[in-house]
């Protein structure tokens, strides 16, 4: 339960305009432009998640009152890197693999119990 308002928390900050200038998503030139002929040949359908913009915001109001310690877990676990273990986050954020955990729960519980 908590895990899934946390990742509907991490699309709403994805939705969000960027602060800083991003940089091009595809060349300068006219090339992007070329459409073959037989069109889109790979394309899939793109299933958008529905994202809950209100709960994104009260999770964003609680987690901005946490520790900033806390508030580097979430991110990282749940914005910036949600495809690693918790291993590679751990290394990753340069802390024990158990103290990571544990500051993950303690993170998870208090976001819990606030909403």
């Amino acid at each position: 339960m908590i895990d899934e308002i946390l990742r509907n928390w991490a699309l709403y900050l994805q939705t969000l305009e960027p602060v800083s200038p991003q940089p091009d998503s595809h060349c300068r030139s006219i090339e992007h432009r070329y459409i073959p002929e037989a069109g889109e040949v790979f394309t899939e359908e793109n299933k958008k998640p529905f994202i809950d913009i209100q709960q994104g915001e009260k999770v964003e109001a609680i987690v901005c009152k946490l520790n900033s310690r806390f508030k580097e877990i979430l991110k990282a676990r749940y914005v910036t890197h949600p495809h690693l273990s918790k291993e590679k986050l751990a290394r990753k954020l340069k802390m024990d693999k158990f103290q990571f955990e544990a500051d993950l729960s303690i993170a998870k519980n208090y976001i819990k119990k606030e909403l």
